[in-house]
């Protein structure tokens, strides 16, 4: 019971915090309701439940804890360990490369130059290196990373010493990596905004 609704939650996206909400209060409902008929109807007719009194106290204890764990859970009194982490893995980010993999070994450190500001991740963050398809093969988690540092400027401005690290070899070459990034994002000139994450592969 306990881990279908676990399927349940963490298969609900994680920006409709509203549903998850509602569902857990929907949970905790139907864990109390039935718990509360059963334990008053046990307590004002004994002699109907002689026996399956021993079983029905039982369904009381389980159903009456999973209930008040979940009205805990909706209000953030606590949290399970899997719920959390389930929550955590929905959180983490996600690195994606393109129909190229990921040229570094584990413990290597690498710069990844994305478009933007989004990849300006803080020291310590972790994420997942993810290899995407552009045929019908599904993508696939190769890894994992921790970012380390930032750069950020106009892409003619990128350090030469950060294309040497460049986690995909092909773009260690600035026109290579120049051609790639238009390719990748269309409207990208010399002058765009970049930011070149400087990360560690963990796994």
């Amino acid at each position: 019971m306990g881990n279908l609704f676990l399927c349940l939650f963490s298969s609900i996206p994680r920006k409709n915090k509203e549903m998850k909400k509602a569902i857990l209060l929907l949970f905790s409902i139907f864990s109390l309701v039935p718990t509360w008929i059963l334990t008053m109807e046990i307590l004002f007719n004994p002699q109907r439940y002689n026996v399956y009194f021993g079983l029905g106290l039982c369904i009381f204890s389980f159903i009456f804890i999973c209930g008040t764990i979940s009205i805990m859970i909706s209000y953030g009194g606590i949290t399970t360990k899997s719920i959390e982490e389930t929550l955590r893995m929905e959180r983490r980010m996600q690195l994606r490369n393109l129909d190229h993999g990921f040229d570094l070994k584990v413990g290597d450190v690498g710069v990844t130059i994305r478009k933007g500001y989004k990849w300006a991740l803080n020291q310590g963050t972790e994420f997942d290196l993810v290899e995407q398809h552009s045929d019908e093969k599904p993508d696939e988690v190769v890894g994992t990373g921790v970012a380390i540092g930032n750069w950020l400027g106009r892409f003619k401005n990128v350090p030469n010493n950060l294309l040497k690290i460049e986690h995909n070899e092909w773009a260690q070459d600035k026109d290579i990596c120049f051609d790639m990034m238009k390719a990748g994002y269309g409207d990208f000139t010399e002058d765009s905004e970049v930011t070149a994450l400087i990360y560690e592969r963990l796994s």
